[in-house]
Formats: C-alpha cells, structure tokens, sequence
C-alpha cells in the first residue's frame, strides 16, 4: 500500500479549512483512494439533508456513461440503500450478490467496497469504489481510520457552513429591520416586507394576510409574484385553506406537495391561474393574538422548504407582527388626529359658508404639488396638515367681515391679513404642530415681498408657505364668491403663469401648472396614508 497516498490524504483532511470548496476536495479524496487501492472507478455521494443547495451532491470517478445515468435515488442504487439502512463499517464484496441494482449493470463482477459516512444527524454520505482486484483486510483496516478521519471533515465543515449561513440569515435580518423601521405607513411598509422576505425565501411569489376583526376572514394586504393582483381580491375564510388553519392553530407550516394536503384552498389557484406547488405559511403574532399570516410559495428551481427555512421565518414573521401592529396604532391614531383637523375646519367652514370646502380644495392641490416635487412621504403629510389648517385663524376673524359679500374697507382687510398669524397661535402650543406653523403664517407672502404679515420676499419665505400659497391662490380663483363667480382652470392657469416670478416662486408655478394639467388631483385622497 502506498503510504505517501495516505499522507497525503490525512494533510488534506487535516488542513482543509472551512473556506475550502468541498467540490473539490472531495473529488481529490476520490481519487486519491482509488490510486490507493488500484481500483477503476468510484462515487462519493453526500446529502446534506438541511442544506438545499448541497442536496445530492455525488463526485463519480467512472465511465461516461455511468456518470451520466447516476442519480442517487434511494433504494435504486446499493450505495443509496446502505445509506437508508444505515450500514455502519466499511465492507467489501462483489457486484454478484447485488445484481438488482444499478451498480451490476456497468461493474459486473468487479470488486467493492463502501465506506459510510454517518458524522451527524442531517448528513448522509458514503464512498463506493470499483476494482478487479480484491479489496484486503488490510486495506480495510485503514479505510476505518480513513472513515473517522473523513465523518470529522464533514462534521467540521457541516458546522461552519452552519455559521456562515447563521450570519448570513442576521445580516438579512438587519436589512429587514432597517425596513421595519423606515416608515409607519403600513402600505408602504407592508409592500417593503413583501418584497425583501420573496427575495431571502428565494421564492417565486409571497404574500401578508391580515385577519379582519369583523368577518374572521383573512384579507391579501400585499402580494407580490404571479397573478398578484388577482389572488389579492380573495378572501379566506378563517379555519380553511392552509392559512386558514395557520390562523387557527397559531402553528408555522410547511407544505411542499399541497396536492397531498387536504388544507389546500385550490380555489385562488382556479381562478387566477396561478400555480401552488409548495408553500410555507407562519402566524403573524402580537400579544398572543394571530393578526395574519406570511406565506412564501414555490420556491425557486423546483427546491423544496426546509426546516431551516422555517425557522427563519419564525424569527422574520415575530419582527413583522410588531411592526404591523405599531402600524395599525399609528393609522387609527392619525386618523383620529386628522378627524379632530377636520372639525376644526369645519369650524371655519361654518364661520364663512362661501367658502365651504376650501381647505380640503387647497389641501388636495398643495399634495399634488408636493408629490410632483417628488418630496418624502413624510414631507408630504406635514404638507397636508399644514394645508388643511392654513386658514385656521378666520375662527378668531369677525364673522360678518368673512361673510360680506361686497369689497373689503382697508380697515377690514387689515383685520382678515390678521388670520395667519392668529392661526399661528393657536396652533403654537401644540409641540407636534411646531413643523407646521409657517405653512399657517406664511401662505399669503408674496415672492417680491409685497405678501402679509411679514413681507418676506423670495426663498427668505418658509417652503410651505411658498407652496399652500399657490394651492391658496388657484382654488380663490376657481371657486365662486361673493363678489364674482369662478374662473376656469386654464384662465387661473394663465393668471398663475402670469404672476410666476412676482406672487409666486417661479419654479413651484411651473411645476404646479404642470401638475395641475394633469388632472392627478383626483386621484388623491386627502386623510390617507400617503
């Protein structure tokens, strides 16, 4: 027996860091023992039975054409079938007593032996070599140090591929949070959610319920793949279906054949054409309660779910449920905020009913704007309420000055210019109304400086107030008063056009002109999440 061989093979397995490409290494400790006992051919087959990716690997050292045809399917193969026996020493014997598998067919009456590799609970290996010679005790001897010395490879390498996976799933769980906590709206929030854990689960579609509090139903709040927005109008009864029974029994699920799951609601498949092969589903929870489900379907290149998937998505599914819940408080608290906004407009509205609407008006128009500009989202919900309150101080303006339907005396008008500056303070000891304030104090200053109440000319103007003005000034001219009726929309356009440069910044009419052209103001809502 060669013993340099042997050397050789304990440096490679002594040596080989964790870095190390077990493709390769692999190969090399091949044929490293097939010089060692001068045989023909040999496989080494390994299946990490955690790892998806490595599933099946199988490094052949054999004719063409037995390379080609082998697959390792248990039970077809006598190597695969000690695996799942479970055989434990190294053995050798002919292909004559094994003629009912695949082996006989290309190694007739050759030699063999087989070295099983058990070094851990999820892998699975062994090493079959082919030879006409027959294989010694002593030979085998040494193959049983070989043995121990290679289950120790696999362990060690099973183990830092374990780790590196280990800091990969944190790092994509740091990029997750960062998400989580990049915004509280929940649309915006939930289609970011969607998006990063398709791309993790390396799956082909992937979809957040929530359940409704008033029907039990689950609700599609966002999908993303295939026939998206069909299987979003779909609406799963609690108890049915495979989300369904997650919701039920607040247990994480996977189903990689749902043709052989009972659970499986077929219908959405039916009737958006969309495929189910494989799907794995966990319970969105908060304080105990299930709020919805995560779902990842069909994983790429026909893999299949694993546990480690799972329990990933266990840790992924609790970080969401927080953050959808914090989302949900935000929302209902901002809608109760913006239903108190809205009363206090309301306020106006009463004090001077020729100008009913006219805050929500200037508020639609200054978010078109706003979104034009392409600001923040949050930028553009300040601006919101910054609009919807800018003529907050008519409530402290003479009721019968706001009503006249004739021309203003100077001593009136001097006492309406006082609007944005009493709307100031009353809005100035609410802290979280602070950003807001010179959208309410400076929406009629001009970009010359010949504005009110502080004559601020040019960018010396707060940005709000440049903007609401605009938004102000176009919906005074498109609405009926008093003392004249309403204009069209392209003559308030030209006069806008007109005064760009003097009343109004320049660049903000030309975009709002532009924005307004469009007509994209009747698709905002004001009140939503923006």
């Amino acid at each position: 027996m060669d013993h340099r061989i042997i050397l050789r093979l304990w440096g490679k397995l002594q040596n080989s860091g964790p870095e190390t490409k077990i493709i390769s290494i692999l190969s090399q400790i091949l044929k490293d023992l097939i010089r060692l006992t001068k045989a023909e051919a040999g496989v080494f087959y390994l299946h990490y039975l955690q790892e998806e990716k490595m599933r099946g690997i199988h490094i052949a050292t054999v004719p063409a054409d037995f390379k080609k045809a082998f697959k390792p399917e248990i039970g077809k193969y006598f190597l695969t079938r000690i695996i799942q026996d479970k055989l434990k020493y190294v053995t050798s014997t002919r292909t004559d007593y094994y003629k009912n598998f695949m082996e006989y067919k290309v190694f007739k009456h050759y030699n063999f032996l087989i070295i099983p590799l058990f070094p851990h609970k999820n892998i699975k290996a062994a090493i079959e070599i082919f030879g006409r010679r027959s294989f010694t005790f002593e030979m085998i001897s040494v193959f049983t140090e070989i043995k121990k010395n290679l289950e120790n490879f696999l362990v060690n390498y099973y183990r830092s591929q374990m780790v590196q996976t280990k800091l990969m799933e944190f790092s994509k769980l740091i990029d997750i949070s960062a998400i989580l906590n990049s915004t509280l709206n929940i649309n915006i929030l939930l289609s970011r959610i969607i998006s990063q854990a398709r791309k993790v689960m390396d799956s082909q579609g992937c979809s957040l319920m929530l359940v409704d509090p008033e029907t039990n139903e689950l609700v599609f709040k966002t999908i993303k793949g295939k026939k998206s927005q069909l299987i979003k109008e779909f609406r799963i009864p609690y108890g049915k279906g495979i989300a369904g029974w997650i919701v039920k029994h607040k247990k994480a699920v996977i189903v990689n054949d749902v043709k052989q799951d009972k659970r499986f609601y077929s219908e959405s498949d039916t009737k958006s054409g969309f495929k189910t092969r494989n799907i794995l589903g966990v319970p969105l929870i908060a304080k105990g309660d299930v709020i919805g489900v995560i779902e990842a379907v069909n994983k790429h290149r026909g893999r299949s779910f694993t546990d480690s998937d799972r329990d990933f998505f266990i840790t992924l599914a609790n970080q969401i449920a927080i953050a959808v819940q914090n989302a949900q408080y935000y929302t209902e608290l901002r809608s109760q905020f913006l239903s108190v906004v809205r009363s206090l407009t309301a306020a106006i509205d009463a004090k001077d009913p020729t100008t009913r609407g006219h805050s929500e008006r200037v508020t639609k128009y200054s978010v078109l704007l706003a979104k034009a500009l392409k600001l923040p989202s949050q930028e553009v919900e300040r601006i919101q309420l910054s609009a919807l309150l800018h003529d907050i101080g008519k409530i402290g303006v003479d009721e019968d000055i706001l009503r006249k339907p004739a021309r203003l005396t100077d001593a009136e008008f001097k006492e309406i210019q006082r609007h944005p500056v009493i709307g100031e303070e009353i809005m100035k000891p609410i802290i979280a109304m602070k950003i807001i304030l010179p959208g309410i104090r400076n929406h009629h200053e001009r970009w010359d400086g010949k504005g009110y109440p502080d004559g601020l000319a040019g960018e010396k103007i707060p940005f709000f107030g440049r903007l609401i003005a605009l938004a102000d000034a176009f919906d005074a001219i498109t609405s009926d008063r008093p003392y004249r009726k309403k204009r069209k929309i392209k003559i308030a356009l030209d006069e806008i056009k007109r005064c760009s440069g003097s009343q109004f910044d320049p660049e903000l009419a030309r975009v709002f002109i532009k924005a307004v052209r469009s007509r994209k103001e009747k698709l905002i809502v004001i009140g939503e999440i923006l």
